[in-house]
């Protein structure tokens, strides 16, 4: 799909495609609720609780190799249509 296999390069390109493909699709099925691209990794703020205390640290979780770009809220009647 994005990226080459063991090389870590996205193709760009393809990707956007991609997207553009699915977003076409689920608003055609009319399952579409809502979506927004997020902020870069580096704005992030991690939360965790150790031991009932509660633990902030700026930027992502440190063992995340991946991030989330964005999120889609899809209505669908099930896991099977969310799924197709």
């Amino acid at each position: 799909m994005g990226t080459s296999r063991g090389t870590g390069e996205v193709d760009w390109e393809q990707l956007g495609k991609y997207y553009e493909a699915y977003g076409a699709a689920v608003a055609q099925a009319g399952v579409m609720r809502g979506g927004q691209k997020l902020q870069p990794s580096a704005t992030a703020t991690t939360v965790a609780v150790r031991e009932g205390e509660r633990l902030i640290t700026d930027g992502p979780f440190a063992e995340a190799r991946e991030s989330w770009a964005a999120f889609s809220c899809l209505e669908c009647a099930d896991l099977d249509e969310a799924l197709g």
